[in-house]
């Protein structure tokens, strides 16, 4: 992502999410990228209907937050949010309680 950003890019996020899991025939990511950018042009357009009139769309740099909300809001409305606990350094992870062996 950090060369994505190098590279000029306003929604670093959105355009990896679309180069590792956008393919030919993936429906579902095909769908969760286009609302992505339907998000992104929105942010983008709300950004500058609050600056002077001559700015430029290109102009706007939304903040880190911004754009990893997009993503994030995202996969939570399409695929659900999956419960689990916080885990310093991995975000939200499941974590799985060790069972005893089974005596069968």
């Amino acid at each position: 992502m950090e060369a994505r950003r190098r590279g000029g890019s306003k929604f670093s996020e959105i355009d990896v999410f679309s180069e590792v899991y956008v393919r030919p025939g993936d429906e579902l990511a095909e769908f969760l990228h286009a609302t992505m950018m339907e998000k992104r042009q929105f942010v983008l357009q709300e950004a500058v209907s609050q600056l002077p009139p001559e700015t430029l769309l290109e102009s706007v740099d939304p903040s880190e937050d911004v754009r990893f909300q997009i993503l994030t809001e995202t996969l939570d409305q399409t695929l659900g949010r999956r419960l689990g606990t916080y885990c310093r350094g991995m975000g939200n992870a499941r974590l799985w309680e060790p069972r005893a062996p089974s005596s069968s």
